[in-house]
C-alpha cells in the first residue's frame, strides 16, 4: 500500500511520522513523507521517501507568525498566509484582462 504521510511543523511533529513511517515501511508498505525543507534531510536519513511541499523561505516565514491558542486557526492561518502564496508564486496563471 502507498501510504502518504504529512510532516509539516516542528520536531515534535516530525519525529512521530517518521517512526511512524519506519514501522509502517518495515512492514512493507511504500511511504511517501510530505515535508518541509527543514525536515527533508532528516525524513530521507531515515530511509523515507521525502517530498519538500513548503520550501526554506515559505516555512520560515510561517515560523515567524504569531502562533495561535487553537491549533485549528493555527492550520488555516498556515494555509492562508504560507501555503496559498507559495502555491500561487509557482503556479502562475494568465487572467484575462491582466496583461
Amino acid at each position: 500500500m502507498r501510504i502518504f504521510m504529512s510532516a509539516i511543523g516542528s520536531l515534535g511533529d516530525v519525529n512521530p511520522i517518521i517512526s511512524l513511517g519506519t514501522a509502517l515501511r518495515e512492514r512493507g508498505h511504500e511511504i511517501r513523507v510530505l515535508c518541509t525543507a527543514d525536515a527533508e534531510q532528516k525524513v530521507r536519513d531515515a530511509g523515507l521517501s521525502a517530498h519538500c511541499v513548503l520550501g526554506q523561505r515559505e516555512y520560515d516565514r510561517w515560523r515567524r507568525l504569531p502562533r495561535e491558542a487553537e491549533a485549528d486557526r493555527e492550520n488555516v492561518k498556515a494555509l492562508l498566509y504560507v501555503a496559498l502564496p507559495a502555491l500561487a508564486e509557482s503556479m502562475p496563471i494568465d487572467l484575462p484582462g491582466t496583461n
